[in-house]
């Protein structure tokens, strides 16, 4: 098959999801040997995806950034693209391109817009719900991380629970649970003046990660349980 995948969101700082995005390509390209790959890439951005004769990249100069020239390029010119490429199979995050006439696949992460639209500004919730909506229903299939991304996008979005299939997301192979040298724990302690136990929070600064109320929790670790990180 001929299989085109959005992969802007891999490029720049990666989140969440352009590092799901990422692995998910790089280690698809490792094993699959019978199909071809074509890959939408930002021309003026660099990617470290192996580009060679498992991935044919197409340049775009649309940013996913760019919500109105991103959905527009996507919903009006990539269908005839993908038609004209002999495109079996296109698959995006979130958003796909709605009008495309091969099968298509669109990974839903979270329903945050519907759940949490007072985190957003401006329209920016009112026209990521229609986006996800209008994708997920179109979609031929449409992946959830979890089963409770799968249930808020059946239950929200009123999807049949066969249309929707869950994959989880693998671990990075540099958390294999191989023993760290006591020389790199030391040297990552020293940089960061770290000299006792210490709790990690690894998500986004944004108010739907609940921080205040993980920083209560700290205070109470602390005060109640003498923690002593």
């Amino acid at each position: 098959m001929r299989i085109a995948v959005d992969l802007r969101v891999t490029q720049g700082t990666r989140t969440g999801v352009g590092t799901i995005a990422y692995y998910q390509m790089k280690h698809v390209l490792a094993v699959d040997k019978a199909n071809s790959y074509f890959g939408i890439l930002l021309e003026n951005e660099p990617s470290d995806l192996p580009q060679n004769h498992a991935l044919t990249v197409w340049p775009t100069r649309i940013s996913g950034s760019h919500h109105f020239r991103r959905d527009l390029w996507q919903q009006a010119y990539l269908p005839y693209k993908l038609a004209r490429q002999g495109i079996d199979v296109f698959h995006a995050n979130y958003g796909i391109a709605v009008f495309a006439r091969c099968a298509t696949v669109v990974t839903v992460h979270d329903m945050n817009p519907f759940l949490f639209s007072y985190t957003n500004p401006g329209l920016s919730a009112w026209y990521a719900k229609r986006l996800i909506a209008a994708s997920a229903r179109a979609a031929t299939r449409v992946i959830a991380d979890s089963e409770s991304a799968k249930d808020d996008v059946v239950r929200i979005l009123k999807l049949p629970a066969e249309k929707v299939k869950v994959v989880y997301s693998a671990t990075d192979g540099r958390f294999s649970g191989e023993a760290i040298s006591e020389t790199a724990q030391q040297r990552v302690r020293e940089k960061y003046g770290i000299h006792k136990d210490f709790i990690l929070f690894v998500g986004a600064f944004n108010p739907r990660k609940n921080l205040s109320r993980l920083l209560q929790a700290f205070r109470l670790l602390l005060d109640r349980h003498h923690l002593d990180c």
